[in-house]
């Protein structure tokens, strides 16, 4: 999908190519946050600065959760022995894996 912008000082429109790109949403006090899943097959989430998103509130372990995409495009969410666990459906999560 491409979505043409003019401009009356431009020598050419600007095309934009709109792809959807698999994300999380981390809801957070300060706000929502969009996590984009490019680029690897794992990321990981936790408040030291060795995980793919780093993630600074109280409530997480330095090295918190991974989120895993198998090759059937199912992706899977593994506690990493952190403390408080997650949620996720509405439901804990309690040192488990789940599938999408």
């Amino acid at each position: 999908m491409g979505v043409a912008f003019e401009s009356p000082n431009a020598l050419y429109p600007v095309i934009l190519t709109l792809e959807p790109t698999p994300h999380l949403v981390l809801h957070t006090e300060g706000g929502n946050r969009y996590l984009p899943l490019m680029g690897k097959n794992y990321w990981t989430f936790g408040r030291s600065e060795d995980n793919t998103f780093v993630v600074k509130d109280r409530w997480m372990s330095r090295n918190h959760a991974m989120l895993q995409r198998m090759e059937n495009g199912e992706f899977f969410l593994i506690d990493l022995g952190s403390r408080n666990g997650f949620l996720y459906q509405w439901s804990a999560g309690d040192n488990s894996s789940y599938p999408s």
